[in-house]
């Protein structure tokens, strides 16, 4: 208001929003030369259009995957009156402010996703922008089911065509209320509305056999849908029985199917099946359920059965248990249960109840449960599967042999579980139960020994890391022979932490830290411990540097590992003194810090980024704070500081412009003691500024003193932070 403007007070900012609308200002303007001034008035005005954010919801109308519309429908959904405005298109905000990447409407516009949101943006004829939204959404589809079933007629010329009534599965298409079909040929011409099935009461297939056809369901306020079905012409079924074989014996039962209603054989009968036991062909006449008729004829042919012979086997114990009981490889018997005939298959039993009912069938690698023992076999002919039956007996002769157990510790310099045994140690462990004069050889594996072959000598070095099993063998005077197994175990050092270095941050003293053995993988408890400080607890709380080293043993294997910490010291940082230097240039700050840690500098954001140099470079003036991090954890220390700036020359050439040389961001709010020297460059000082003054003149002893670089030195105390500073430098007395 103009009272304002007479009182000077109450200035308006630049950027103002008006109260009203219009507005009125008041205008003062000032001649900066002069300091005159002249008084005017501003008149503010507005103009506006209100836009509505909508909704549209489109259809995929031929179903090609693509939601397409004209975009300039928008436009009435925004905006009730549309006259002399124009509207553009965007798909983000920045892009309808910028102006760029906009949608064409020239072209049907098609949306990415469902719920696609377009900016509108509208101008008026004033130039007035505005930017509303309309979310594009897929309209409803009409409900339709995935039909499964097949529509059927019967070809009753056998000329693989049929009448079909299209309309009998409107039901399976979709549960929609008031829906409307149309059926078509193809799923294009369904797609495009195009050549519709005239009579769906009476359709014929257009292909041999059986064709797809394709329904469009219409719904009101829904999007049509398409789904399909298959027609086929149907025969009579082909029964899978032509032929059927029994053996010497038997009989065979013909089992034409349930598939149809009536049923007439040759033989005089009127059942689904009959069982026969003569050969000859037997011919049917069938009946299905749609009226289809057919005659088929199964031939029956009689099968010889093969020969199966009773045998008895005995074979030596060689697996190592000494009991009698050992693998018998029953179909290394086959020649002798069937006269070593190639087309047969041996199944065998336990008992006659199990072969009578063919199940538990015996492994081909089966260990007796009895000595001897009778298996039951059944001899199947591959080519005929007629069977015969028979016994096999196996019977076995043993020793006894004890199973042994080596164990050492991996080796510290290469734990790679591998170790050097003596086996010789294992001797008395493996013929324990034997005469003390049974002689003993080792093997690498079963086969070996079984063959003996490549025996071992006195000394072995395991091949397996960790865990291997070799083989020792006796034999007895019947020629038998045993086979015992033999563990060579490696046991695992303790699995610890590497050696490691850690901190102890003396700022903390006397608070003590933990050190732990570092059991990887495994419960502590299994494992007894003896530190350096002679303690045996799985950790222990130290509050000194040095080197610590802890030794864990396994109780299970008793194999044990050491483990070094070294304990490194540290602390938070003391900051003696920040001084800043060149401030004409780059304004440089310089932290000096003192501890035992390894510090890192941050200004004014403790948790911002930190730098490794302790000098800060480009420092703007003003109240700063600067903060120093141990990086190994001790902790953060800051302090307060003000940044002064210094003009780089001045030209004392009473023209108004740089006639004086001072600092600047001097402040009696922060700064006391303040003491402001210029010297020549031999070190006189020239002047001893007033805090607060106009500053240098460039004159000594009244006189202009000439163009050359002068120093400064500032010495000021921070009223925040009681420090007392000081800035060195020199700056350039030019004349014009």
């Amino acid at each position: 208001n103009q009272a304002d403007l007479d009182a000077e007070i109450n200035e308006l900012p630049n950027n103002y929003t008006n109260t009203v609308n219009p507005q009125i200002i008041f205008v003062k303007v000032v001649d900066n030369n002069t300091l005159c001034s002249s008084e005017t008035t501003l008149e503010l005005t507005g103009d506006f259009i209100v836009l509505t954010a909508n909704t549209h919801e489109i259809c995929d109308t031929d179903l090609d995957g693509n939601y397409t519309f004209d975009i300039t429908e928008l436009n009435g959904l925004v905006i009730g009156n549309t006259s002399n405005l124009s509207f553009e298109y965007y798909t983000s905000q920045t892009d309808a402010e910028n102006q760029t990447r906009g949608i064409s409407s020239i072209v049907p516009y098609t949306i990415p996703t469902n719920n696609h949101i377009v900016f509108v943006r509208v101008e008026n004829a004033n130039g007035c922008v505005y930017i509303t939204t309309v979310a594009i959404m897929y309209k409803a589809d009409t409900q339709v089911n995935v039909v499964n079933r097949i529509l059927e007629a019967c070809d009753d010329n056998n000329d693989e065509f049929g009448i079909f009534n299209l309309t009998d599965f409107e039901g399976l298409v979709t549960t929609e209320v008031g829906a409307t079909f149309r059926y078509y040929n193809t799923e294009a011409d369904a797609k495009l509305e195009q050549n519709q099935i005239p009579d769906a009461t009476a359709h014929q297939n257009t292909a041999p056999t059986s064709q797809r056809v394709y329904v469009r369901v219409t719904t009101v306020n829904k999007c049509d849908a398409i789904t399909s079905f298959v027609i086929q012409v149907i025969h009579i079924a082909v029964p899978s029985l032509n032929r059927a074989t029994f053996c010497t014996g038997d009989t065979v039962n013909l089992d034409m199917g349930a598939n149809y209603v009536s049923y007439a054989w040759n033989t005089g009968e009127f059942s689904q099946d009959i069982d026969v036991n003569v050969a000859g062909i037997y011919s049917v006449v069938l009946v299905d359920s749609n009226g289809c008729r057919g005659t088929f004829n199964v031939e029956v042919i009689e099968l010889p059965l093969p020969n199966a012979i009773v045998t008895q086997v005995l074979e030596c114990d060689y697996d190592g248990a000494a009991d009698g009981l050992m693998a018998f490889n029953l179909h290394s018997y086959d020649g002798q249960l069937t006269g070593n005939n190639p087309d047969v298959t041996t199944h065998f039993y336990l008992n006659q109840a199990d072969l009578d009912a063919e199940i538990n069938e015996l492994p081909n690698n089966y260990t007796n449960t009895v000595n001897p023992q009778i298996i039951f076999v059944k001899v199947v002919d591959n080519n005929t599967l007629c069977s015969s039956e028979t016994t096999l007996t196996v019977a076995s002769s043993f020793i006894t042999q004890d199973i042994a157990m080596l164990e050492l510790c991996d080796e510290l310099e290469s734990e790679d579980g591998i170790n050097t045994f003596d086996l010789t140690l294992a001797t008395p462990q493996v013929i324990q139960n034997l005469p003390a004069t049974t002689q003993v050889i080792y093997y690498e594996t079963f086969n070996n020994a079984q063959n003996e072959i490549n025996p071992l000598g006195e000394f072995y070095t395991n091949t397996n890391a960790y865990s291997q099993t070799i083989y020792s063998r006796v034999q007895n005077n019947f020629g038998c022979i045993g086979i015992g197994e033999v563990y060579l175990i490696v046991n695992d050092l303790p699995n610890l932490l590497d050696d490691e270095e850690t901190i102890y941050c003396l700022d903390t003293y006397p608070e003590r830290m933990e050190l732990i053995a570092g059991i990887v993988g495994d419960s502590p408890n299994n494992y007894t411990y003896l530190w350096s400080t002679n303690e045996t607890s799985p950790t222990i709380l130290i509050n000194e540097i040095g080197e610590y080293t802890v030794t864990a043993t396994s109780n299970a294997a008793g194999c044990s590992r050491t483990r070094k910490i070294i304990v490194l010291p540290s602390s938070i940082a003391t900051i003696e003194k920040i001084e800043i230097e060149n401030p004409i240039n780059v304004n440089e700050m310089t932290v000096y810090v003192t501890g035992e840690g390894i510090y890192e500098y941050a200004l004014d954001d403790e948790y911002g980024a930190y730098q490794d140099s302790n000098i800060f470079y480009g420092v703007e003036g003003g109240i700063h704070t600067v903060y120093v991090r141990d990086k190994n954890g001790c902790g953060v220390v800051n302090e307060r500081i003000t940044s002064i700036q210094i003009a780089s020359f001045f030209t004392p050439n009473h023209d108004s412009y740089n006639d004086r040389w001072m600092p600047q961001g001097l402040s009696r709010e922060f700064h006391t003691n303040i003491s402001i020297y210029v010297f020549n460059r031999y070190g006189k000082i020239l002047k001893v500024l007033e805090p607060f003054g106009e500053g240098w003149d460039g004159t000594y002893i009244n006189r202009l003193m000439p163009k050359d670089d002068y120093w400064y030195k500032v010495d000021y105390t921070e009223k925040f932070s009681g420090k007392k500073r000081q800035m060195k430098g020199h700056f350039t007395l030019k004349q014009k």
